[in-house]
């Protein structure tokens, strides 16, 4: 995994992620759930948020290495996200992922 520069990151996700995901746990409903707090947390247990159903998220732990995954492959079955726009460049999922590690955290100084 190529390291992520967070200020690209920033530029990416608000080009192509904003749309659909909010960083903040408050504010404007979008189609998917706001993503603060993600770093170890359960796939599918956001409260408020009625996710679909995926055997295959059952049970993930979302850190580096499974969002990366889930980036990578653009979809996981049963899901309602359908997203390939990170699948082909590493390096912009790098940046994305240390943005969302820095923009998402519970701990902001």
């Amino acid at each position: 995994m190529p390291r992520g520069d967070e200020e690209r990151g920033k530029t990416i996700f608000a080009e192509i992620c904003a749309s659909c995901h909010s960083i903040v746990d408050s504010g404007a409903r979008r189609s998917g759930p706001h993503l603060m707090g993600i770093w170890g947390r359960q796939a599918n247990t956001l409260p408020g948020y009625k996710f679909a159903k995926s055997e295959e998220k059952s049970g993930i732990i979302w850190n580096d290495k499974t969002l990366w995954d889930y980036f990578e492959r653009g979809h996981i079955p049963g899901t309602k996200m359908l997203f390939r726009a990170l699948k082909a460049d590493e390096q912009k999922r790098a940046d994305v992922l240390a943005y969302l590690k820095v923009a998402s955290s519970t701990n902001k100084k």
